[in-house]
């Protein structure tokens, strides 16, 4: 694997240097976020945002054969994980939660 300089919390240069990765490895950290929307493969625990897109840190000896899932109901469900304070005030977000808590497939 090459090394690319990068320096464990430095955001910056983990984004600029995105397009050299074939993977991420990450536990629960942003870096598997930003890794899977961007389109590459990311290894990470059940703890990660990340995971429903990511291969589980225990297939890490599979890291040649990574994949990278369709992640359009991903992304949707992603921009529903924060929420401005106007839109909790107003109903919104308890609303958009309570929709989804009986589903067998949860919304978040």
């Amino acid at each position: 694997v090459e090394q690319t300089g990068y320096i464990s919390g430095d955001i910056a240069n983990f984004s600029q240097h995105l397009d050299r990765y074939w993977a991420v490895i990450s536990h629960s950290s942003s870096h598997g976020i930003e890794a899977t929307i961007n389109g590459v493969p990311s290894f990470t625990s059940t703890k990660s945002l990340a995971y429903p897109m990511s291969r589980s840190l225990e297939q890490l000896a599979d890291i040649e054969n990574t994949y990278t899932p369709e992640r359009f109901n991903w992304h949707n469900r992603m921009c529903h994980a924060e929420w401005f304070l106007d839109e909790i005030e107003s109903g919104i977000v308890w609303k958009y939660l309570r929709s989804g808590l009986f589903t067998p497939d949860p919304i978040i």
